[in-house]
């Protein structure tokens, strides 16, 4: 079962702030008194303090295109492809059959519903890319 980078980024922000509430009552020379609370839900919605990650630059594939159809990102940003739909995914730069604009840039195999791909640019430019199973849907990543 693969997990998102997002449920991980909010298990990881939980985790990390468990452990310093720990650390700051086992360093603390007076007892603190126990308040019981009740759990704050986790949400989808956005941290409070901004995190920038990789999980930000996000495109998703609905089965008839992506969205969004062009993304901005910088140098060494990762953009992780998201197929949302029932049907298959395979993203792979252009040209179609051949993805040579950015090698590397390539699923190497077809996504199944709920599963992605992540790539790094490192290199700025404009790349187009393309679903190899339906070479007409297709994309863009500039890299500023």
């Amino acid at each position: 079962m693969k997990i998102s980078s997002f449920s991980r980024r909010r298990f990881l922000l939980y985790a990390s702030l468990s452990a310093l509430v720990t650390l700051t009552s086992a360093c603390s020379s007076a007892p603190t008194p126990t308040v019981a609370s009740a759990p704050t839900p986790l949400t989808d919605a956005p941290a409070a303090t901004p995190i920038t990650t990789a999980a930000e630059n996000i495109v998703t594939y609905n089965g008839s295109g992506f969205t969004p159809a062009e993304i901005r990102i910088k140098i060494g940003d990762t953009v992780i492809f998201t197929n949302n739909s029932t049907e298959s995914v395979w993203v792979a730069s252009n040209p179609h059959p051949v993805h040579t604009d950015y090698p590397g840039f390539d699923s190497k195999k077809a996504l199944a519903q709920g599963e992605s791909y992540s790539f790094t640019f490192e290199k700025q430019g404009t790349f187009g890319y393309h679903n190899h199973l339906r070479p007409n849907q297709s994309g863009t990543v500039v890299v500023e």
